[in-house]
């Protein structure tokens, strides 16, 4: 299960924060994950699910970060993502070998990670030129590159995230 589920939210995380930015959220979130299950599990366990977790929280923190900028289409998929959690939340209860302690310290982690280093998209004008918005996180790491998007319209905005150039800003 936890292949299906980074196969299918891993691509979409690593074109939104760029492979270094999604590698570091992804590590520290299955750190969170399994020191939240020793703590607080009874019989602490493992694995990948807390990292997998944290990956659709910075996915959340991203989408809920850009509400403004990626309209209906982004307010949709924030919905989604809250209703995945709650989904999975709702699982976890009902089955008593899910380590839920896990699942949240990823999830958390994953959600402050992408706060701290993920996209922050910020509207730039330029002395020459149009205008466009550019990627300036929290914090910025060392030989971690900052995403920036093609110039673009703004409703491609889903499409076409992915480390490259910038993106316009709507007139």
């Amino acid at each position: 299960m936890n292949s299906l589920s980074l196969s299918s939210i891993g691509p979409e995380i690593e074109k939104l924060y760029g492979q270094e930015r999604m590698l570091t959220t992804y590590f520290i979130a299955g750190v969170a994950g399994n020191y939240a299950s020793y703590l607080g599990s009874p019989s602490p366990s493992l694995g990948a699910s807390g990292a997998i977790f944290g990956l659709v929280g910075a996915m959340g923190i991203f989408l809920w970060r850009h509400q403004r900028i990626l309209g209906e289409q982004g307010q949709s998929a924030l919905r989604s993502v809250g209703q995945t959690l709650m989904l999975n939340l709702v699982i976890g209860l009902a089955v008593p070998q899910i380590d839920n302690f896990g699942h949240l310290g990823g999830l958390l982690a994953g959600c402050a990670v992408g706060y701290a280093i993920g996209p922050r998209l910020q509207p730039t004008t330029p002395l020459r030129g149009d205008p466009y918005y550019a990627d300036c996180p929290y914090i910025t790491m060392p030989h971690l590159p900052s995403v920036s998007v093609p110039r673009m319209s703004i409703p491609r905005l889903p499409e076409i995230i992915a480390p490259r150039a910038t993106l316009p800003v709507a007139a």
